[in-house]
This record gives C-alpha cells, sequence and structure tokens, in this order.
C-alpha cells in the first residue's frame, strides 16, 4: 500500500499527489490530510477513478484508504480520449512571493485538468488557496471568457483588454505572449494581432 502524506498541503496539491500515484498504477493508496475540503476532493478523485474509498476522521487527522475496484471485461469503463490539449490548463509554477516582491496569476481556462467535474472542483480551490497567500497577488486575471470569445470568432492572436490590462494571447499554443498594464497602454502600437475583445 502506497502512502501519501499530503498534510499542511491545501488543494489542489492532495489530489495532484494522489493522481501522480494513480497514474504509476499503485492500486492501494492510503492518504494523509488535515484539511476536510482536500479530503472531499481526493475522495471524489478517487472514486472516479475507479476506487473505492473509505475515510477515518480521528479529530483532524483524516485518513483515506482507497482499493482499486475490479472491472471485469463486460464492465470495464471506455477508455477515455485524451483531453484537448487546448482546454488543459497551462502548468506554469508561480514564481516565489518572497524573491519576485509581487506576482499575477493568469488564468486562462474554466477548469483545471480534463475531468469536468473534478476541474471545477480544483478551480475553486485553487482560488480558495490564492486567498491564503501571503503576500497576496498583486493581479488575478481571468481571460478564459475573453479566449472563447475570440475561438468562437476564429481568431488566432487577439488581444484581450480586462478591466485596465492588455494580453497579447497565442490562442493554438493557449499562451500570453505580452501583458500590458494600464500605466503602458498609452502610446502603444499592438500589431500582429488579428481582433480585438474587450471584457
Amino acid at each position: 500500500m502506497k502512502t501519501i502524506n499530503a498534510k499542511g498541503n491545501v488543494c489542489p496539491d492532495p489530489v495532484a499527489k494522489t493522481k501522480t500515484e494513480v497514474d504509476r498504477g499503485e492500486t492501494q493508496l492510503e492518504v494523509l490530510l488535515d484539511n476536510p475540503v482536500s479530503a472531499s476532493n481526493v475522495m471524489r478523485f478517487l472514486d472516479g477513478a475507479g476506487f473505492g474509498v473509505r475515510l477515518k476522521d480521528d479529530e483532524g487527522a483524516i485518513t483515506i484508504f482507497a482499493r482499486k475496484r475490479e472491472q471485469s471485461p463486460q464492465t470495464a469503463a471506455p477508455k477515455q480520449q485524451p483531453a484537448n490539449p487546448a482546454d488543459e490548463a497551462q502548468s506554469t509554477p508561480l514564481p516565489s512571493p518572497a524573491s519576485s516582491g509581487t506576482f499575477s496569476v493568469l488564468i486562462t481556462c474554466h477548469t483545471l485538468g480534463s475531468d469536468p467535474e473534478l476541474g471545477e472542483a480544483l478551480m475553486k480551490s485553487f482560488l480558495g488557496a490564492l486567498t491564503q497567500t501571503r503576500p497576496s497577488p498583486l493581479v488575478v486575471a481571468l481571460v478564459n471568457e475573453g479566449v472563447k470569445l475570440a475561438e468562437a470568432k476564429n481568431l488566432k492572436d487577439p488581444l484581450i483588454l480586462v478591466d485596465r490590462t492588455a494580453f497579447l494571447v497565442n490562442i493554438r499554443n493557449n499562451k500570453v505572449i505580452t501583458t500590458v498594464s494600464a500605466d503602458e497602454l498609452m502610446g502603444n502600437v499592438f500589431t500582429n494581432i488579428d481582433g480585438t475583445v474587450i471584457i
């Protein structure tokens, strides 16, 4: 049985650690947690991944026991198709606030990962964890709606204006090429764009 120590971690870390072990082929897991929200997210993930789960809560020391359910060939779930890379969140480590002074967070999608239900829970947990970050982010930019609008108009390299910040986005690679703050907007000329989305 593989033991995962996720005590002191907030989502999405406990789910990510658990997913890593599931992807490695582990069939029996023991996940140690101290956060009920993380425990709920881990249990939901494991259940969706075909595990039977049991929770033990000993005055805040939470342990999840999981064992892969046996599937007969007749009842085996169909293999999932790989997710569209454009729908996946780009995973870029955030800079250390201590080393950079201030930092911003850019979110270009509405869920994390390919499972919509788990992805929504992970996004909520991630945003919740951001509120606990000290120092807090200078900006949290949610440009997913702007990206959707640009895709609907078949734009490939739009300029997306959110509040008082401009983002030059490459839709195909789901990447922000340039970010310009309100102070830097005046007097700038944006080239190599094929449309503008204002949110």
